[in-house]
């Protein structure tokens, strides 16, 4: 009997030390990618050829963890620990506004500066703002600055900031992944309508 009184302590012990070495799994990593897709009937107005340079992007916009802040006018901005961009988003809005072009401009061929052409015109972005904010009102934050250069003579034709607000139906990333999706395509749309005839 006193055998036995000894041994259940023991046990005790033992399923009390297991249990605390065992953690609960650890959420799953996401990843989200862009995909800017134009409506019917826009048309570019370049041709030649048309280098995308990869978007300059400063602190949390530029990395790969989704951004988000809380509420209407909150300064503290956070981003997610499990859900990510599938490339980090300088290369991502360079990639889809690349694509975006081809699809509009079937006459200019469209070039990154990895390929070493030496193109007719360079198009380059800034990512100011790329953010879900969270909140009674959920929405999304896009903020772009694009310009356009003719190189033969080293002259800007154009150079514009492009922000879009975009309402979204529930709290989820995925939700503010197609919203932002969205004001992409709203911002490319009104890019490439604002590019002078050249």
């Amino acid at each position: 009997m006193r055998r036995r009184a000894r041994q259940f302590p023991a046990a005790a012990l033992l399923l009390l030390f297991l249990s605390a070495c065992t953690q609960p799994a650890l959420p799953e990593d996401h990843f989200y990618r862009l995909g800017a897709s134009p409506a019917q009937g826009i048309s570019g107005k370049l041709a030649g050829v048309i280098e995308v340079s990869r978007f300059i992007a400063d602190g949390l916009a530029g990395r790969r963890p989704i951004v988000y802040t809380e509420g209407g006018d909150s300064r503290e901005v956070q981003s997610y620990h499990y859900h990510f961009w599938s490339e980090p988003p300088p290369i991502m809005l360079q990639n889809t506004l690349v694509a975006y072009l081809r699809a509009t401009m079937p006459g200019a061929q469209l070039v990154t500066p990895d390929m070493r052409v030496e193109p007719d015109f360079i198009i380059s972005g800034k990512i100011r703002r790329l953010e879900q904010v969270l909140g009674p009102a959920g929405k999304i934050d896009l903020a772009l600055e694009l310009a356009v250069k003719r190189t033969r003579d080293d002259k800007m034709i154009l150079l514009r900031p492009y922000a879009v607000t975009v309402a979204t139906s529930n709290a989820t990333v995925a939700e503010a992944v197609r919203r932002i999706n969205q004001g992409l395509n709203a911002i490319y749309a009104k890019f490439l309508s604002e590019i002078p005839a050249r």
